[in-house]
């Protein structure tokens, strides 16, 4: 009778470890040719042919929004000086009404109306600007000039969004150099709504202890 050969499970180990690294080293071979092949195409894709200058490569750039109108201004009395800018509550045309009202419900403003964000820095070189509020002035495009109201004046806030709001506009603030302030202020109605920041000719702020600012439409370019 014939003698079965025995079963040598090392032996059979020892084969199978051989065959993985021939896989290994097949695809470790594969790998580096595909980098090579790769290395190439990104060379002759940089390197000019024939000595003429490379082609310009498209690199993609954030696109640019339209542009936004604001109100700008700045005076003092040559020591203590502050910087002043008007716009809407939001830039986008479709929806800085809705959110005006939301904030104008919010504020419990009864009349209706527009708001407006405000932005008050002081541009001063080492006087602190103590802003008392004064006397905040919008003109129209046709000539019509219409008077800002401080939210104090005509908000009863019936939520706490609308006292965080009321708080962050008190008209009544320090600013040290170079800080600065954003609150909102508001313009009722006269039959229709004010017309946005944007659409505004400009304005004029007499704010007490500091000279008149004479603000002046702007248009300005913001990125997305």
């Amino acid at each position: 009778m014939e003698e079965q050969p025995q079963h040598d499970p090392y032996e059979e180990a020892r084969r199978e470890a051989s065959r993985v690294r021939l896989w290994l080293n097949a695809l470790v071979v594969l790998s580096a040719a595909a980098s090579s092949i790769f290395l190439v195409y990104v060379i002759m894709r940089i390197m000019p042919r024939d000595g003429g200058d490379a082609g310009n490569v498209e690199v993609p750039t954030s696109s640019v929004k339209e542009k936004v109108g604001v109100l700008r201004g700045q005076g003092g009395d040559g020591k203590i000086e502050c910087a002043l800018e008007l716009r809407d509550v939001d830039e986008a045309p479709g929806y800085r009404e809705k959110y005006s009202e939301q904030l104008r419900e919010a504020l419990g403003v009864e009349e209706q109306g527009r708001l407006y964000s405000l932005t008050v820095r002081n541009t001063s070189k080492s006087e602190t600007l103590e802003f008392a509020g004064g006397t905040l002035t919008l003109r129209t495009k046709s000539g019509a000039e219409v008077v800002a109201s401080w939210l104090a004046a005509v908000a009863r806030p019936r939520t706490a969004l609308g006292r965080m709001a009321l708080t962050q506009s008190e008209a009544k603030f320090s600013l040290a150099p170079g800080e600065r302030r954003e609150l909102y202020v508001f313009v009722a109605a006269k039959g229709e709504l004010p017309p946005p920041a944007a659409e505004l000719a400009g304005g004029s702020a007499d704010i007490p202890g500091v000279a008149k600012v004479v603000l002046e439409h702007v248009d300005v370019t913001i990125g997305r």
